[in-house]
């Protein structure tokens, strides 16, 4: 709540400067102008308010180009943060399939992995995927991907070269 707050008053100042901005620099410029010793004519004036007029919206877009700016680079960080985590450790949880069964991608003998609190059995020779929502299909591919804790069994992935 606390960023959320910040956010939003700083979205109140970007409102503000927003509509303001025009005659401030009206102002200021014509301020300036007459203090170095120079005379305000109408011809001045207007081709300066013209002037003034075209910067208006690069002026005005300033707070709202920092604040994107500002999340960009939390983002970045974020993503940069999610990068460098190490890789998930597999050292022993795949081995190679057995020279008797060329055929085979991978294989899965016996498999019991945990995801949460809940056992998912991984039994017999899938040629595909597929079935209702909630039967398991996510985490069998959880299970063939390491990301599940294996409680027993082994998977075997065959080493090809392609």
């Amino acid at each position: 709540m606390k960023y959320l707050k910040g956010r939003k008053y700083l979205d109140a100042l970007c409102v503000y400067f927003w509509a303001t901005t025009p005659v401030f620099i009206s102002i200021l410029t014509f301020t300036c102008y007459s203090l170095m010793g120079n005379r305000l004519t109408a011809a001045t004036v207007f081709t300066t308010v013209a002037l003034l007029n075209m910067l208006i919206s690069p002026l005005n877009a300033f707070p709202w180009v920092m604040n994107g700016l500002i999340e960009a680079w939390v983002s970045i960080k974020r993503i940069e943060k999610l990068i460098k985590l190490p890789d998930h450790a597999v050292g022993n949880f795949f081995s190679k399939v057995p020279a008797n069964q060329a055929m085979v991608d991978i294989l899965v003998e016996d498999g019991v992995f945990k995801w949460g609190k809940e056992s998912i059995d991984s039994d017999g020779q899938f040629i595909g995927v597929m079935g209702p929502v909630g039967c398991g299909k996510t985490t069998l591919l959880a299970a063939l991907l390491g990301e599940l804790e294996k409680e027993n069994g082994s998977i075997a992935i065959s080493e090809t070269d392609s």
